[in-house]
C-alpha cells in the first residue's frame, strides 16, 4: 500500500531506513533522528480513560521545565507508582498492559513528543488509519507532562495552542508513544 509517494511497511516486510508514515515497531514513524539512530513511533489505537480518580497526578517536574523528552516516560512511571498497577481506571495502566507489534514498552508521550506527532498530524493520521488504527474522536491530545499538580498538559490538535484540563476529565485522546533504534 502506498502513502504520501512512499511504501508503508507491512508486517513480516523488510523494513530498512526508517520513514515517516511507515509502519514499523508496532506503531507508525513520526519523527527519525538519524545523528543518533533513534525515532518514535505512535500507536495505532486511541483511548478517552481518566488521568487520575480522585488524587491529582504526581509529577516529580511539576516545578521545573517538563518539555522536553525524557519526561513521557519517567511520568509514565510515576503516574503507575501513583495510581497503582493494577487501577484499570487510569490511563498509565494500558500502557503496561499494551502490546503491538510485540512490543510492550509504550509510555504516555511527554508535551515535545507530542508536538512532534501533532505538527505532522495529517500525514500521521492518515498512515494510521491506513493501517486499520483509530484516530482522535473529539478534544485534543493529553500529554504526560503537567501544567499543575492538578492538571495535564493538552494540546488542540486544531490549533497547537496548549490548554489545561482537570485530570479527571475523559474528554481528551490518548495515544501511547514508544522509542526505537535503528
Amino acid at each position: 500500500m502506498g502513502f504520501g509517494g512512499k511504501s508503508i511497511v507491512g508486517v513480516g516486510e523488510s523494513l530498512g531506513p526508517p520513514e515517516i508514515g511507515q509502519l514499523r515497531e508496532g506503531g507508525i514513524v513520526f519523527y527519525i533522528n538519524e545523528a543518533s539512530s533513534y525515532g518514535f513511533v505512535v500507536s495505532l489505537d486511541t483511548w478517552k480513560v481518566r488521568y487520575g480518580t480522585t488524587q491529582p497526578v504526581y509529577n516529580e517536574l511539576r516545578f521545573g521545565v517538563a518539555r522536553y523528552i525524557g519526561a513521557g516516560p519517567a511520568n509514565t512511571a510515576l503516574m503507575l507508582s501513583t495510581f497503582g498497577a493494577s487501577n484499570d481506571t487510569h490511563i498509565a495502566y494500558y500502557t503496561q498492559t499494551y502490546n503491538a507489534g510485540g512490543n510492550t514498552d509504550w509510555y504516555i508521550p511527554s508535551n515535545f513528543e507530542l508536538r512532534l506527532y501533532a505538527d505532522i498530524r495529517g500525514t500521521i493520521d492518515a498512515a494510521i488509519i491506513a493501517n486499520g488504527g483509530t484516530t482522535r474522536d473529539s478534544g485534543g491530545m493529553v500529554a504526560s507532562n503537567l501544567k499543575s499538580e492538578y492538571l495535564v498538559d493538552s494540546i488542540s490538535f486544531v490549533n497547537g495552542a496548549n490548554y489545561a484540563s482537570g485530570i479527571t476529565e475523559t474528554n481528551f485522546n490518548t495515544k501511547f508513544i514508544r522509542t526505537f533504534t535503528f
